[in-house]
C-alpha cells in the first residue's frame, strides 16, 4: 500500500512539472513605451528596431510594436495589419476575439525554405495605443503552448 501511495504521489508530481507553466519575466521595449512578460529563458534581440524576443533554442520568436491611436478602430488597424502579412502565408483560422484584440493564425513556407512556419497575428489596443505582436514558429509548437501565449498577450502594458 505504501509503494502504490509513493508512486502515485511521485507520478502527480511529475505530470505537475511537466504541465507547470514558465517563470516570466518583464520584456522592455525600445523606447520604454511598453513591457511584455514572456518566458524568463527567452532572449531579448537589442538590435532590433521593434521588440523581439525568442526561446533559447530558436523555436519561438515574438516581435511587438506600437503604434499611436490617431483615430480610427481596433478593427480598422487590425484589417490594416492583417493585410499587410506575406502573401504566402494563408490563414489557418476565422479572426477570433481575446479581451484585449483580435487574433488570426496563419502558416506557409518562406521563398527557398522547405518548411512551414507558424505565423500567428494580434492587433490589440492597449491603453491609448494600437499593437501588433506576432508569434513565429511551427504550427505543433503553437498548438502545445497556446495557452502560454494568448497569456503573454494579457501581460502588456504601456510604460506611462
Amino acid at each position: 500500500m505504501n509503494k502504490l501511495v509513493i508512486s502515485t504521489l511521485a507520478l502527480f508530481c511529475l505530470v505537475s512539472v511537466v504541465n507547470a507553466e514558465p517563470k516570466l519575466k518583464w520584456f522592455l521595449a525600445n523606447g520604454n513605451i511598453f513591457s511584455v512578460q514572456a518566458p524568463s529563458s527567452w532572449i531579448k534581440n537589442k538590435k532590433s528596431e521593434y521588440l523581439s524576443i525568442s526561446s533559447p533554442n530558436g523555436n519561438v520568436s515574438i516581435t511587438a510594436s506600437a503604434y499611436g491611436k490617431g483615430g480610427g478602430s481596433l478593427s480598422e488597424f487590425a484589417k490594416y495589419r492583417f493585410s499587410s502579412v506575406q502573401s504566402f502565408y494563408k490563414p489557418t483560422t476565422k479572426i477570433y476575439k481575446i479581451s484585449n484584440g483580435v487574433v488570426q493564425e496563419y502558416e506557409g513556407i518562406w521563398p527557398n525554405e522547405k518548411k512551414p512556419t507558424y505565423y500567428t497575428v494580434a492587433a490589440l489596443k492597449i491603453g491609448s495605443m494600437y499593437m501588433s505582436i506576432t508569434f513565429v514558429t511551427d504550427r505543433n509548437n503553437f498548438n502545445k503552448n497556446k495557452k502560454l501565449y494568448m497569456k503573454i498577450l494579457q501581460t502588456i502594458k504601456v510604460n506611462s
